[in-house]
């Protein structure tokens, strides 16, 4: 078999001409003059540095200078949610600026924007797919649109704005309801998180904006919120006739929806009680002429929230605010609260209850503040848990410390007796939980939980018989002595607060008084 004489033509590499040279020579001392660029700007930020002066570039939107402030009385106070540059602003009460939390990602991006555009002209550059380019770039415009402050984000910038847990993603400088500049996030609880914000439209006032999580029951709990808010300032409720029915809880300035969360604006206070009884208490309590003054407020806030048939539900000194000044009170975080029937006696007053078979009641309210029928499960509740709480507040305020430190309801149940005595079998027969504490047939014997047996994995209890209260226990006992020898004019008003706890303590909530009871005691005359 013959071989073909044909030949195949050889590959040649293509051929530049001189107008590709040029361009090539063109382009690259242009890349040749930017590295050059960018050596000297370093070069001379090294120096800078190594002579120990700080520059900065303040970016063309910055409006406000924010001065140094710094607060050296108890730095131990400062919230660790807080960046510094953010506590800054707040005490200037000033629009954020997030361009300055954000410099050193914002100036990279910038660079990155340079260098993307140098490839662009550089045919030599690996350039990635169309579609992998435009992506690139749609996320980094989505960052910089968050970055813009007072901007009101829109829908399609990402495609989810909450976590796996229903939180909306808190994005400081974002604009709600075209008036509230987000600024930093205050906390988060089971509920919703809290943030931050100024009002443009009442001369940058801040405020404290609640941002329910996304979910159809904390909705629901939500509105019913909301609609308590609003029957506390409605002028033709119960309340209409009292002057301070508003002063003393937390004012709602508005409300609105924002992707599918409802948001709760209230007045910004600065601190709750738990902060100024760390700050000034540090574990000893403020001083009685303090406490009276606090109580007296606390009470008239209770008092407010009752005439509305309010139970709030969940008062402790977290959910109590406190001003600038620690001069004014105010209780917030109505999540929990119910509105009560209003059964009318004979005396013509309001007796505000709710059945509790409504809510899941033994474990009603945070722990330590409990009050014992939630426990027992008794039929019915009213207000007079709040009065209980209060007490266990009070006692608090005074001593810096928990009365009723209980790590358990059953631990809870041997502290109050312990303190306060045993319950009368009256009392107990009602509750439904109560043959989890109490021999059936015995209830002075009380059933207390040692703990748990790591092999049967069954509790160890060991019981109890209650006679009375502990010796050494009672609340007199616990405060004796603490305000000067007996009979001086501190000791006589330390005598005072100790019965008004004794009255607001009572184990039977039937025997406990209304706010306004309270308030007519010899303690505040």
């Amino acid at each position: 078999m013959g071989t073909s004489s044909a030949s195949k033509s050889p590959i040649r590499p293509r051929s530049i001409n001189d107008d590709d040279a040029d361009e090539i020579t063109r382009r690259r001392l242009k890349r040749q003059r930017l590295f050059e660029q960018l050596s000297h700007e370093t070069s001379t930020q090294q120096v800078r540095d190594e002579g120990g002066t700080q520059t900065t570039t303040s970016p063309s939107n910055n409006h406000h200078q924010i001065p140094e402030v710094s607060d050296n009385k108890d730095p131990e106070n400062t919230k660790d949610s807080r960046s510094k540059e953010v506590k800054k602003k707040e005490n200037c009460n000033l629009p954020i600026d997030t361009s300055t939390l954000l410099p050193d990602k914002k100036e990279n991006e910038n660079k990155e924007e340079e260098e993307e555009e140098e490839d662009s002209d550089d045919m030599f550059a690996d350039t990635p797919p169309p579609e992998k380019q435009q992506l690139k770039l749609q996320k980094k415009q989505e960052t910089l649109d968050q970055l813009v402050v007072g901007k009101k984000l829109a829908f399609n910038l990402l495609d989810n704005w909450d976590d796996a847990e229903g939180y909306y993603r808190i994005i400081p400088g974002e604009l709600l309801d075209n008036r509230y500049l987000v600024s930093t996030t205050m906390g988060k609880g089971t509920f919703a998180s809290v943030v931050r914000a100024t009002d443009n439209d009442e001369d940058h006032r801040p405020v404290a904006i609640k941002i329910m999580r996304n979910n159809d029951t904390i909705l629901k709990a939500g509105l019913q919120e909301l609609a308590l808010l609003q029957k506390l300032r409605d002028p033709t409720s119960d309340t209409a006739d009292d002057p301070t029915r508003t002063k003393h809880v937390v004012q709602l300035l508005s409300s609105f929806d924002h992707k599918g969360h409802l948001c709760l604006v209230f007045e910004y206070l600065d601190a709750n009680l738990r902060d100024v009884l760390h700050k000034f208490g540090r574990s000893i309590g403020i001083n009685l002429a303090a406490v009276r003054a606090y109580a007296r407020q606390l009470l008239r806030g209770l008092d407010s929230l009752r005439r509305a048939a309010v139970i709030h539900s969940d008062l402790k000194p977290d959910n109590i605010l406190v001003t600038d000044s620690h001069a004014v009170l105010k209780i917030c975080d109505l999540g929990s609260a119910v509105l009560a029937d209003n059964h009318h006696n004979a005396t013509g007053t309001a007796d505000c209850s709710v059945d509790s078979s409504l809510v899941v009641a033994p474990y009603l309210a945070s722990r330590f503040y409990r009050a014992p029928e939630l426990i027992l499960g008794l039929p019915r509740y009213d207000t007079a848990i709040d009065m209980w709480a209060a007490g266990c507040t009070l006692f608090e305020m005074y001593t810096g410390q928990v009365l009723f430190p209980g790590k358990s309801n059953n631990d809870m149940l041997r502290l109050m007796m312990a303190v306060r005595g045993k319950f009368s079998n009256k009392m107990l027969r009602k509750g439904a939980f109560t043959g989890i504490y109490f021999h059936k047939n015995r209830l002075d014997d009380f059933i207390s939980t040692l703990g748990i047996d790591p092999i049967t994995n069954q509790p160890i209890t060991k019981t109890i018989t209650i006679t009375g209260h502990t010796h050494g226990q009672t609340i007199k006992d616990k405060l004796a002595g603490l305000e000067g020898p007996p009979g001086s004019p501190s000791a006589r008003m330390l005598d005072k607060f100790i019965d008004l706890l004794n009255q607001m303590l009572a184990l039977n909530p039937e025997k406990r008084p209304t706010p306004a009871q309270t308030l007519a005691h010899p303690f505040f005359a």
